[in-house]
């Protein structure tokens, strides 16, 4: 039941995590690029970009810590899937923590003036995102 809690944790931490980083109360158009994402994250201040990168690969240990909630509920014939579907598990989380923790600079380097620094930052972004 520990774990249970644990993971229940780590997804509402990783929910405030997403909501500090890129959170407006304006509505905005997703046209498929991070675009649109940048452009919130450029005005918002760099305390809270900071601690919204922060909070997503503590988030994601933890929810790793529920994930193995996966195993003990299995029984031991399946076993050796759940094992799999936790590792699994715990893969999807930590890049998406790492996804968390790279968004940063995405509001970092934002501004316009900075923006020839981001260019490499967009490439990796895209990189990773696959994997997600």
């Amino acid at each position: 039941m520990k774990t249970l809690i644990f993971g229940l944790i780590g997804a509402i931490l990783m929910f405030c995590g997403d909501m500090t980083l890129y959170y407006d109360k304006n509505d905005f158009v997703s046209d498929g690029t991070l675009e649109p994402i940048i452009n919130i994250m450029k005005k918002l201040h760099q305390k809270r970009i900071i601690l919204g990168g922060l909070i997503g690969p503590v988030a994601a240990f933890i929810y790793c810590v529920g994930f193995y909630h996966i195993i003990i509920v299995t029984e031991s014939s399946l076993r050796p899937y759940s094992l799999l579907t936790f590792l699994l598990s715990c893969l999807g989380i930590i890049i998406g923590g790492a996804y968390h923790s790279h968004c940063t600079y995405l509001g970092l380097l934002g501004e316009d003036e900075q923006r020839k620094d981001l260019n490499i930052v967009i490439n990796y972004f895209q990189k990773l995102a696959v994997m997600l």
